[in-house]
């Protein structure tokens, strides 16, 4: 069933046509538009209304996003669904429209929605294009004049109202994309609301992490100063140790020199012992009866007493400790 466009705004509009293929109950969600458009070739469709009168009472559904952005190709199958259902009633009128200057009728006298698919009469199949009021063919009217401009005047009322109901139409096509760019937009900004609080819950765990590392860089530095200042009182006690062990080898090099002093005295005795030997054996070649025979002394050397065997044997016993105390020392620091 081919519908053409009705109210259309220019020339191009004339050959758009939708070819009905079904317009069924879809459940209890809604209506469903199945067909297939043809002269529709470089445009671009809005968010699908049906704008249907029942009863009286006019009722306007959008079509639902799961076809979203229904696009048209010329002559392929097009579908669009529509929720929620409207109430059961006669169905007086029904027009799809997808686009500011296209808009189809889908209505046709005496169609009633049930659960069934909705009846379509043959008025809807021929392509009219406006719902015009019925002509009266009388003679009368041609041969008054009154009756003339009485007629001219109520076409020209009824072009007026014709091009107000496009109007109508094209505005509530264009209220309609609005509201599906409004949702869309919705959905974006729920979409960044839930990015931001993502990006809310990262940051405080950021911070959660950040203070925990703060934390351990207290307790790091708390245990470095500690073993800086255990290292430091070791190192002072290494000192003073050091400082001792220089004072007993200065001690014990003092010690030294006054032996070395003790055998140059021993020395200078000796060689003058000798000479006076030697003197004793010249006089004795000169008149060996008048001087005596020479008697040995024996020659000793000097020996220490007790308090300087123990010197040495304390700045020995000194010399050994600092030795092993370094060894200590360079063992535990390794």
């Amino acid at each position: 069933m081919a519908l053409r466009a009705i109210d259309p705004l220019g020339p191009d509009t004339e050959s758009v046509t939708f070819e009905l293929d079904r317009l069924e109950r879809d459940g209890d969600r809604g209506l469903e538009v199945r067909g297939r458009w043809f002269g529709i070739r470089g445009r671009r469709f809005v968010r699908p209304t049906l704008i249907m009168r029942i009863e009286g009472t006019s009722h306007r559904l959008l079509a639902d996003l799961e076809h979203k952005p229904w696009a048209a190709e010329e002559g392929e199958a097009w579908i669009a669904s529509f929720s929620p259902a409207p109430p059961a009633g006669e169905v007086e009128e029904m027009d799809l429209s997808v686009a500011p200057d296209i808009t189809v009728s889908l209505s046709g006298s005496g169609t009633r929605r049930s659960s069934a698919p909705v009846k379509r009469s043959a008025a809807a199949g021929k392509g009219t294009a406006a719902r015009r009021p019925p002509r009266r063919k009388a003679e009368t009217e041609r041969s008054s004049p009154t009756l003339r401009e009485e007629r001219a005047k109520a076409e020209d009322l009824t072009r007026r109202l014709e091009d107000a109901a496009g109007d109508h139409a094209r505005l509530a096509a264009a209220r309609d994309a609005l509201a599906a760019d409004r949702d869309e937009l919705r959905v974006e900004r729920d979409a960044l609301l839930v990015e931001r609080d993502g990006m809310r819950r990262q940051h405080t765990r950021a911070r959660k992490r950040i203070a925990e590392l703060q934390r351990e860089l207290k307790a790091l530095e708390a245990s470095a100063n500690a073993g800086l200042s255990e290292a430091r009182d070791l190192l002072e006690a290494e000192r003073a140790q050091a400082s001792r062990l220089r004072e007993a080898l200065t001690s014990q090099e003092a010690s030294a020199g006054e032996r070395d002093r003790l055998a140059r005295e021993l020395d200078g005795l000796v060689q003058e012992r000798n000479e006076l030997a030697a003197q004793a054996t010249q006089a004795r070649a000169v008149r060996p009866e008048a001087l005596p025979a020479p008697r040995r002394v024996p020659v000793r050397a000097p020996r220490r007493s007790p308090a300087q065997v123990w010197v040495v044997r304390g700045f020995a016993l000194t010399a050994l400790c600092a030795v092993l105390l370094t060894l200590a020392v360079v063992l535990h620091l390794v």
